[in-house]
């Protein structure tokens, strides 16, 4: 008997910040090599909420990026501009933090739908397998472990499935998100779907393995797949 695969939505929306994530993967699209920028701007504003410092600290980035913006190329300053608006949306920590998940979240999703057409598509959904959904409930919790039920997207066309866990850096990755890739990976094995689990992050594919290897995270014969943005952004 074939294996039937559901979807089932489960994340928060969140639509005044998928507006403007979604406007940003947009122009990170357009423009190829801000996907660059991008990354820098990611990498030195991870804790500016959590200081208090992000107002003064986004001032100083934007000057620094575009020392003169009447005189600064419009993409260039398209992008200022952008990145300034996420700090007008958010209005907390914890908007900053699922913003800085949504941005690569959406920059993967036009790479993902167009590579499964036609196939049913989820992002951010809970997996069933045979009507069972896929659900990470460690007894012991250890640090950086904890529950997990989704996958930022999936694709399943009644052959084959995709699971996909993004993030924008490597490190980013946790115990708990391989604990449920892991288990998912059994649940497939066991009712003997063909699939594939990718981890995105937007640094190069061989970097994020030997990265995720080094912490513990991915065994060197994994099944798993890692993919960057040199394969996304093309």
């Amino acid at each position: 008997m074939k294996a039937t695969i559901e979807f089932h939505p489960s994340d928060y929306e969140h639509p005044h910040l998928d507006k403007v994530a979604e406007l940003i993967a947009i122009h990170t699209y357009k423009y190829k090599g801000r996907i660059n920028d991008l990354n820098s701007f990611m990498r030195v504003s991870g804790d500016w909420w959590k200081k208090g410092i992000q107002n003064s600290m986004l001032q100083k980035w934007a000057n620094a990026f575009i020392p003169n913006r009447r005189k600064a190329a419009p993409d260039k300053n398209e992008f200022v501009s952008l990145i300034e608006q996420i700090f007008i949306v958010c209005q907390s920590e914890d908007e900053w933090n699922k913003m800085r998940g949504l941005i690569p979240e959406k920059i993967f999703e036009s790479y993902f739908s167009k590579r499964h057409v036609p196939a049913q598509i989820g992002y951010g959904v809970i997996v069933a397998i045979n009507q069972v959904k896929v659900l990470y409930r460690p007894k012991i919790v250890l640090d950086g472990d904890g529950n997990r039920q989704t996958v930022d997207a999936a694709s399943w066309n009644g052959e084959f499935g995709e699971f996909v866990e993004v993030k924008f850096q490597p490190d980013a990755f946790g115990k708990k998100e391989f604990g449920y890739l892991e288990l998912l990976e059994g649940e497939l094995d066991q009712a003997k779907v063909e699939h594939q689990i990718l981890l995105v992050s937007f640094d190069d594919a061989d970097f994020i393995k030997r990265m995720l290897v080094q912490k513990g995270l991915l065994r060197v014969n994994t099944r798993f797949k890692t993919m960057g943005h040199e394969e996304i952004i093309t």
